[in-house]
């Protein structure tokens, strides 16, 4: 069954969110700002409602953003493993 549009809406909320925090560039400093403020050291209700949203589960996309703010870079530029990332999935 595919997504709903709105889920698929929520995800690249989330996306954006992600490319921000994994942003080095100095003309992305303010989005980066930004999202290290919206992502917090817990997971706030407007985090977790765009999860749900999203359907992510909150805890495990907030503790891996708080891992990927906490890198000085990302390790690979491939979409597909920053997807994975986002939604926890291993190899």
């Amino acid at each position: 069954m595919p997504e709903s549009p709105e889920r698929q809406l929520w995800r690249h909320v989330l996306y954006a969110v992600f490319f921000d925090l994994e942003s080095a560039s100095e003309h992305n400093f303010q989005n980066r700002v930004f999202a290290e403020r919206w992502v917090g050291n817990y997971p706030s209700r407007d985090f977790r409602m765009v999860c749900d949203l999203a359907g992510l589960d909150p805890e495990l996309v907030h503790a891996q953003f708080k891992k990927l703010q906490m890198a000085d870079s990302f390790s690979t530029d491939e979409p597909a493993a920053r997807t994975n990332m986002l939604c926890g999935v291993t190899d």
